[in-house]
């Protein structure tokens, strides 16, 4: 894909001193869902945060159509 092709390029020219397989590791998530700051987070840990949320929201929605 272009768009990792251009994030590669463009962290190695600025800091060309990471560790490029470290550092690039995909999928690059960013969230402020499990925290209160905007920090990298685990594909994981955000899969069952959102299925949580969504089990939530579903229970609210058939609770209002029995009503």
């Amino acid at each position: 894909m272009w768009t990792n092709e251009s994030i590669d390029s463009i962290a190695m020219k600025h800091f060309p001193n990471i560790n490029r397989e470290a550092t690039l590791k995909r999928p690059i998530l960013y969230s402020n869902w499990l925290s209160k700051d905007y920090m990298p987070v685990e594909q994981e840990r955000l899969r069952e945060y959102v299925q949580a949320r969504l089990k939530v929201l579903l229970l609210s929605i058939f609770v209002d159509l029995g009503s």
